[in-house]
C-alpha cells in the first residue's frame, strides 16, 4: 500500500505510557508527522486485534517502544508480529525499533538496528536518528546571511525561510545599481504580499558588492516611520553630527553625501511614512481602497493622501529624483504606495524609476513549494498554485496548510479540498481564512493577541502575556467570535479573564507556558508568523496581522489591550533615554491605551 493514512503508528507498554505521551507523541507532532495511537485513535467498539490490524496496515511504520514492559506484553508482541510481517527483510523500514530502556531484545526484532534512547548524553543524535528513519520533513533552518559589518541595518529584515527565484527582479535591481545613472531613484511598487521587502533584502545580502558599495542604509519605517529619526540616525552613520541642526540642513547633508558614488539607501515600507499610512491604525491597514498615483482615489476622495507625511521627506525624494545628473549615490523605495512627491504632472520626475512587483514565476513557485518539503509532481503543484495567482504570501501560507494537513501531511493533493470559487481577491482571502480557522483555538487567541501589538515582540514578553491572559481568555470555542471571556462567573460579559485568584493570577491563561513554545514553533511553520532568530522577536505580516485583530472582535479586542496596557504599564521607565527602542514600552502603553478606548487616560 503506497498511500498510508498515518506516517507512524506507535506500539508501546502503558507501563511507559508517560514518556510516550508527554515526549514522545509531541516530538513526533511538532516535527510534522502523522501519528496513530491507540487511546486516540482507535475505534471504539471494534476488536482491540482489527484495530491493532489497521494501525499497522494503514502506518508507513511501526515504532517500537522497547522497555521490560514492552517485552513481557502479549499485546506489543502481537503488534510486533503484524510489522514484521509486512516486511520481513526490514527492506521498507516498516518497523523502527527504539530502545528506551535497556532491556532483552527479541531474536525477530534484534535483525534491526534501533534507536537508542538508554544514554542520556547522546539523545540529541538519537532524536535526529529517529525522525530521519521516520521521514520528517528536514527542520528548516534560517537562510545562512552574509555579513555586512560596516553597513547600517538597524531594521533587518526577518527572511522567511526558502526564498526561492526572482531571478528576473533580482536582474533588474542590479542592472540598475551597476549601469542606470539615468535613474538614482528606484520604486519598488506592490500591494501588500508580494514579497517586496524579502526581495530588496535578499538582493541586498547576496548581490550587492560591499566594495563598489561601502556606505549602505537599510530602513525600516515599519519600525521606525519619522523621516527625522532616519535623517539623524543616517547622518550620524555616515560621521555627520545632526545635533543642533536643522532638519533642512540635515537633508541637505545626506544629499552631499549621495553627490559621491559608493552610498546606497534603501527605504523599506515607505507608504508608512505618507499621509495614507498615517494614523495609529496603519498596523492594521489593508490595500484596500487605495489612493490612485497621483493621491486621487475614485470619485476625488483620498486627495493628497500619497504626500509625505514630513515636508523634508518630501523636498529629499524630490532633491534625488530631479537632479540626477549630480546624484550618484542610489536610492530604492520599497512601498505599496508612490509619493506624489515623485510626480509632475502626472508624470514621474526625469531622474525617477518605478518598477511593479507581481507574482512568482511558476518555477520559483514550484521550486519553494519543494524546498518547504511538499511533495508532489510539477504539474499538481502549478495547478494548486494558480487559483491564487501566484500571489507569495498565499502561497506560503497554502504551503504551511499542507505540511499541517491532518490526512495528507506534506502532499500536494491536500490543496484539491480547498475553495478555489470566487474572484482571485476571494480565493486568497480564504487561503488566510483557512489558515487561521484550521488552528486549535488557543492558537487562534495566541496569534490575534500577537496582532495587537503594533511591531515586532520578544519572546519575554509573549511569555508573560500569554501566563497573564489574553483576548477572549474565557472559554475556547469563543476565540474570534467578539464574545467575552470568561474566566470568573461572576464577571461574564466583561471581557476580562477571571481574577479570583488572591495573587490576581487569571483562571485561564491565554495558553499554558509549557505549550508557548510549540505553539509559537506551529505558527511559524504555518507561515502565518515571522521568527527573527536573530533578535529573538516575532512578528506578523501586515496582512496577516490585519486578519487577526479583525477576528477578536470588538469586546476580546478592548480586553486584549487592557491587558497589554496593564503589562506595559508595570514596565518601569528608562532611567535615560538614548534611542526610541528605549521609549518603545512608552509608546505601547499610549497605543493600547488608545486602542482599549481609553482617550482621556493616554493623555495623561
Amino acid at each position: 500500500m503506497s498511500d498510508f493514512i498515518y506516517d507512524v503508528f506507535i506500539s508501546y507498554s502503558h507501563q511507559d505510557e508517560d514518556w510516550v505521551t508527554n515526549t514522545l507523541l509531541p516530538r513526533l507532532e511538532e516535527a510534522n508527522l502523522r501519528v496513530c495511537i491507540d487511546f486516540r485513535d482507535f475505534v471504539a467498539g471494534k476488536p482491540a486485534l482489527v484495530n491493532m490490524q489497521d494501525a499497522v496496515k494503514n502506518s508507513r511504520h511501526t515504532l517500537l517502544v522497547l522497555t521490560p514492559a514492552w517485552v513481557k506484553g502479549q499485546w506489543t508482541f502481537y503488534e510486533s508480529l503484524l510489522t514484521r510481517s509486512q516486511d520481513p527483510a526490514g527492506l521498507q523500514r516498516r518497523t523502527v525499533p527504539l530502545r528506551l530502556q535497556p532491556c532483552e531484545i527479541p531474536e525477530f526484532i534484534s535483525a534491526l538496528t534501533y534507536v537508542d534512547f538508554t544514554r542520556p548524553d547522546r539523545h540529541d543524535t538519537a532524536w535526529t536518528q529517529l525522525l530521519t528513519s521516520l521521514g520528517a520533513p528536514p527542520e528548516q533552518k534560517p537562510p545562512q546571511q552574509p555579513t555586512r559589518e560596516e553597513w547600517f541595518l538597524p531594521h533587518p529584515y526577518p527572511m522567511p525561510p526558502n526564498f526561492t527565484g526572482r531571478a528576473a527582479e533580482r536582474e533588474m535591481l542590479r542592472d540598475w545599481l551597476a549601469r542606470d545613472a539615468d535613474h538614482p531613484l528606484l520604486v519598488l511598487r506592490a500591494l501588500g504580499g508580494f514579497g517586496k521587502s524579502a526581495l530588496a533584502w535578499h538582493w541586498l545580502m547576496h548581490d550587492v558588492d560591499p566594495a563598489r558599495w561601502p556606505r549602505v542604509v537599510w530602513w525600516g519605517f515599519y519600525d521606525e516611520r519619522e523621516f527625522a529619526v532616519f535623517l539623524r540616525e543616517t547622518l550620524a552613520y555616515l560621521g555627520v553630527d545632526p545635533r543642533d541642526m536643522p532638519l533642512r540642513e540635515q537633508a541637505a547633508q545626506l544629499l552631499a553625501h549621495l553627490h559621491r558614488p559608493g552610498t546606497l539607501l534603501i527605504l523599506d515600507g515607505f507608504e508608512r511614512a505618507l499621509r495614507a499610512y498615517g494614523s495609529i491604525n496603519a498596523a492594521y491597514q489593508g490595500d484596500h481602497p487605495l489612493p490612485s498615483p497621483s493621491g486621487r482615489g475614485a470619485g476625488g476622495e483620498g486627495w493628497g493622501q500619497t504626500d509625505c507625511l514630513s515636508p523634508i521627506a518630501e523636498h529629499f525624494l524630490r532633491s534625488v529624483a530631479a537632479l540626477p545628473e549630480i546624484i550618484q549615490g542610489k536610492v530604492l523605495l520599497t512601498t505599496r504606495l508612490r509619493p506624489r512627491a515623485l510626480e509632475q504632472h502626472g508624470d514621474l520626475l526625469t531622474g525617477c524609476r518605478e518598477e511593479e512587483l507581481t507574482a512568482l514565476d511558476r518555477a520559483d513557485a514550484v521550486a519553494f513549494f519543494r524546498a518547504q518539503g511538499i511533495r508532489g509532481a510539477r504539474a499538481e503543484i502549478e495547478a494548486a498554485c494558480a487559483p491564487y495567482g501566484y500571489h507569495p504570501l498565499s502561497l506560503r501560507l497554502l504551503a504551511g496548510m499542507i505540511r499541517k494537513d491532518p490526512r495528507r501531511p506534506g502532499d500536494i493533493r491536500a490543496a484539491r479540498r480547498l475553495d478555489v470559487t470566487g474572484d482571485l481577491v476571494q480565493r486568497r482571502h480564504h487561503v488566510l481564512e483557512t489558515a487561521y480557522n484550521r488552528l486549535p483555538p488557543e492558537r487562534q487567541k495566541l496569534l490575534s493577541t500577537i496582532a495587537c501589538f503594533r511591531g515586532p515582540v520578544a519572546y519575554d514578553t509573549l511569555a508573560a502575556i500569554a501566563g497573564a491572559g489574553g483576548a477572549g481568555a474565557g472559554d475556547p470555542g469563543e476565540a474570534g467570535t467578539g464574545g467575552a471571556g470568561t474566566g470568573d462567573p461572576g464577571e461574564a460579559g466583561t471581557g476580562e479573564a477571571g481574577t479570583g485568584d488572591p495573587a490576581g493570577r487569571p483562571h485561564n491563561p491565554l495558553i499554558r507556558p509549557a505549550d508557548l513554545d510549540a505553539a509559537l514553533r506551529d505558527l511559524v511553520e504555518r507561515g502565518l508568523l515571522h521568527h527573527d532568530l536573530k533578535t529573538g522577536r516575532y512578528d506578523l505580516h501586515p496582512i496577516v496581522r490585519r486578519y487577526a485583530y479583525d477576528h477578536l472582535g470588538d469586546t476580546a479586542r478592548a480586553a486584549a489591550h487592557r491587558r497589554l496596557r496593564d503589562y506595559f504599564a508595570a514596565v518601569p521607565p528608562p532611567d535615560r533615554v538614548q534611542t526610541l527602542d528605549d521609549l518603545a514600552p512608552v509608546i505601547e502603553l499610549y497605543h493600547h491605551t488608545v486602542r482599549a478606548g481609553q482617550y482621556d487616560e493616554a493623555c495623561t
